[in-house]
């Protein structure tokens, strides 16, 4: 399939090129030159000339690009360019539009209220309610509807992976080699975690599969947590009185992706505690 991918030069970006590369010919989508083997498309995310050109001749697009923070500039960037990036693919006639979303959409994550996130039950699935409250957050959330739109109206097959808190090398070793964690200061954002092998696989998953819903947003998450304490305890000690969908045991991950593996067959496969090592 011939697919263009955006934001190669993030922190997930490299891992899905590689991951990709195996079944497809890509194209990159670039502000700057990058080195590499495949062609890249030179051209900004928030032009929509610029998003026209990038995709004539694709049949399918993984939109990594992003602004991964409450910045200024995150919702210009963020909104913008997928609704121009939505309009090339209508326009260009796409069959398959895979976007990197985030857990943040619940509102978890860059809380600008004082009040607590309203948790209404563990582990979070895709049901649960998004009140996310930053503009990063605000941003990705409306990404999400603007895929269901495309998707309703004009048959694009779309799905936003809402990936954890994405770990490489660099995450894994700085969290194994931490002599004393402090549990407690994560306990906003539920401990979670994936590595960025399985995002990448996850992307070629979603890709790929032949009987992918039209549309669909899917939890991507590590099987376990960062923490050492098993996740009932954790539950116990920080949220007494939450509602249990399931009953988390072992370091079970706060965030369900059963929808994730039903629609395309995500299983995560790497945890943190095995270290990371070439394959």
């Amino acid at each position: 399939m011939k697919v263009v991918v955006t934001g190669v030069t993030g922190a997930v970006g490299p891992f899905v090129v590689s991951e990709l590369e195996k079944e497809h010919e890509l194209s990159l989508f670039c502000r700057c030159n990058v080195e590499t083997k495949h062609r890249v498309i030179l051209g900004d995310l928030t032009l929509p000339d610029d998003c026209q050109r990038a995709l004539k001749g694709a049949e399918a697009v993984v939109h990594l690009g992003a602004v991964s923070e409450p910045a200024p500039h995150a919702f210009h960037v963020n909104a913008c360019g997928t609704f121009h990036l939505m309009e090339a693919a209508r326009a260009q006639g796409l069959a398959r539009v895979i976007i990197a979303s985030t857990n943040c959409v619940y509102g978890h994550c860059f809380r600008v209220s004082a009040r607590p996130f309203p948790l209404e039950f563990l582990p979070i699935d895709e049901t649960h309610p998004c009140r996310p409250e930053d503009n990063y957050g605000i941003s990705k959330k409306l990404d999400e509807e603007m895929l269901a739109l495309y998707s309703s109206t004009w048959g694009i097959r779309t799905a936003a992976l809402r990936l954890n808190w994405v770990w490489g090398p660099k995450e894994i070793s700085w969290w194994a080699e931490m002599p004393a964690k402090d549990i407690a200061e994560f306990t906003p954002y539920f401990w979670a975690y994936v590595d960025a092998r399985d995002v990448a696989r996850a992307f070629r998953l979603a890709l790929g599969a032949p009987n992918l819903p039209a549309h669909g947003v899917y939890n991507v998450s590590a099987a376990d947590t960062m923490a050492e304490e098993s996740s009932l305890d954790l539950v116990k000690r920080f949220y007494p009185g939450v509602k249990r969908m399931s009953e988390l045991s072992g370091r079970a991950s706060f965030f369900a992706w059963a929808k994730a593996k039903e629609a395309f067959g995500y299983v995560p496969q790497y945890s943190w505690r095995d270290g990371w090592a070439s394959e």
